[in-house]
């Protein structure tokens, strides 16, 4: 009984940067890199040392940049308007060539029917990329 007593006693007065014995890592509490003490849930400073955290700032993939508008405007020198009629264009050219793709052609005024579809969407993208390009912002 009484080398229990000391075996709890070493443990409750162990070191606080030592590991404990049954922790996964992955779960501990993180640690202050100055004295090793555990922060408090929430804490902005080691309740020991004084030391600031550190904050931890998760670095995104390079390609999550191109989800941003600002950043895509930006790369391609284009204005929001000019961005906007750019991929409209895109989604009218992709819709001109799935026109073929999509439609089954049997005779041949299905594929005249097909080929006048294809002229409309690529009509389309022609115009809307002429909008694009007049609203382009003008090279510095």
């Amino acid at each position: 009984m009484a080398e229990g007593a000391r075996e709890i006693s070493k443990d409750f007065w162990r070191p606080t940067n030592m590991p404990r014995a049954g922790v996964d890592s992955a779960f501990a509490a993180p640690c202050c890199a100055n004295c090793g003490a555990e922060f408090v849930l929430g804490a902005r400073f080691c309740h020991v040392c004084g030391a600031p955290r550190e904050t931890l700032t998760e670095q995104r993939p390079r390609w999550m940049e191109w989800l941003e508008v600002d950043t895509v405007c930006q790369r391609l020198g284009l204005n929001l308007a000019a961005l906007v009629l750019l991929a409209l264009a895109c989604a009218c050219a992709l819709g001109a060539l799935l026109a073929g793709v999509i439609y089954r052609v049997d005779t041949i005024a299905d594929w005249q029917a097909v080929q006048t579809w294809r002229i409309e969407w690529m009509l389309g993208a022609a115009v809307l990329l002429l909008g694009a390009l007049l609203l382009k912002k003008p090279a510095a």
